[in-house]
């Protein structure tokens, strides 16, 4: 019983022989140092069939002293080897080696149970089958796709497969010295390299740049603003900016040759000789300041021009408003001051008309800035005021530049001790 290497030992017998031989089985073995008692018997086993099968009606009549013979008969065979015709429990490693016939379904048919073995069909036809397509930050199936597919931005594949489309490194490089589809990648510098760029293509720049290095411009060069356009070249030691090959400190100097795209800068002296020097105005209704003309196709459609003065109001009622205008032609735009302190505010008013790239389309903007030191509350007391407007005066004629003040009592005083008037045009 000892050298029966299973985990359900069986040792077999027969009782009697020919047609009414009984088989049967034990499953124990008591060692009583003279005898043996066997345990776990089971008689009925059929005659030709499975090892463990057992039937009364397969139990014969035996008379005493039949012979009980221990022995290898089929239901030991059939039990502890497998049979092609038999349901056997295999309880131990079955080796195929190298080179021999593994075991095969025959007609391919596939597994149902979780225990069945699974035929390589099977295992071809569902190795992806059943897992779901890769999401962001879920794992999955994914679909290498063409450097068409990357460059038109397409999620999935096409066709049986919806999963979502990754590159391949073919489609990668950080030196795209040949024409092709690639994803750029940095070099160890962790920088791209330049041939990414198409430097024969057009670029537009809307924020700010600094070019520290030595920079050629082969072709036109052009800055262009809605309103305005401002040049700076700067150097630690010598700055030259050059118009049409000619040093353009030259020819503002004098010289003619290549100016026709420079502008004059004059400030108008039939102007100055017009300014205003001490005026005063307490009274109520509009008082004009300065009245001037500004002569025909100054602004032209990149002109300006500039006016200032210096103020001081003086007030013994800072609770009432007064209104502040300035005339181009006939259009004007105005602001409303209220005196902060009763004794007097101290500053600069000035205003700009500038060309909107039309000779009969401007902006009007006027500002003023005050500021006084109040005694009483020992506090700096400032003030700022801005308005802007617009205008669609004819510029190629002469036009009137004026500044008045609308009092509403006598308790304001406006006095305006300079007056001057400048314009830059194209």
């Amino acid at each position: 019983m000892q050298d029966i290497a299973s985990t359900t030992p069986r040792l077999f017998f027969r009782i009697g022989s020919g047609d009414d031989v009984t088989w049967g089985y034990c499953t124990g073995m008591t060692d009583n140092t003279t005898t043996y008692d066997l345990t776990g018997c089971q008689l009925g086993l059929l005659d030709y069939g499975p090892g463990t099968t057992v039937d009364t009606a397969n139990i014969n009549s035996h008379s005493a002293g039949e012979a009980f013979v221990i022995t290898n008969q089929h239901h030991w065979y059939n039990y502890y080897f497998a049979n092609v015709y038999s349901t056997s429990t295999i309880y131990n490693t079955w080796t195929f080696p190298t080179g021999y016939q593994y075991p095969n379904v025959g007609t391919y048919v596939a597994p149902i149970d979780n225990e069945d073995l699974a035929p390589k069909k099977y295992v071809d036809d569902t190795a992806s089958a059943g897992a779901a397509d890769a999401t962001i930050g879920v794992k999955g199936l994914v679909e290498i796709g063409t450097a068409t597919e990357m460059a038109s931005s397409t999620p999935t594949g096409s066709g049986t497969t919806s999963a979502s489309l990754v590159p391949n490194s073919t489609m990668t490089t950080s030196s795209p010295y040949q024409a092709g589809t690639y994803i750029p990648v940095t070099e160890t510098d962790g920088k791209l390299n330049t041939y990414f760029i198409d430097k024969a293509d057009t670029f537009a720049w809307t924020g700010n740049n600094t070019h520290s290095g030595t920079n050629s411009f082969t072709g036109n060069v052009t800055t262009t603003n809605a309103t305005s356009t401002s040049f700076f070249a700067t150097t630690v030691s010598t700055t030259n900016l050059y118009i049409d090959s000619k040093l353009a400190d030259t020819l503002v100097g004098g010289a003619t040759t290549n100016a026709d795209s420079l502008h004059t800068h004059t400030t108008l002296s039939n102007f100055v000789s017009s300014s205003v020097t001490s005026f005063s105005s307490q009274a109520t209704g509009e008082t004009f300041f300065s009245s001037s003309t500004v002569p025909a196709n100054v602004l032209n459609t990149r002109g300006w021009v500039h006016f200032k003065g210096h103020i001081s109001v003086y007030t013994s009622n800072n609770t009432t408003n007064e209104t502040w205008r300035f005339y181009y032609g006939t259009t004007s735009i105005s602001m409303t001051v209220t005196p902060a302190v009763a004794s007097g505010l101290l500053g600069e008013i000035d205003g700009y008309i500038i060309s909107n790239g039309s000779a009969n389309s401007q902006t009007l903007k006027l500002n003023v800035y005050m500021s006084a030191i109040n005694s009483m509350a020992n506090t700096n007391i400032n003030y700022y005021n801005q308005t802007v407007g617009t205008a669609t005066v004819n510029s190629a004629i002469p036009q009137a530049i004026q500044f008045s003040r609308t009092g509403v009592d006598a308790n304001h005083r406006l006095d305006m001790d300079v007056f001057f008037i400048e314009y830059v045009s194209n």
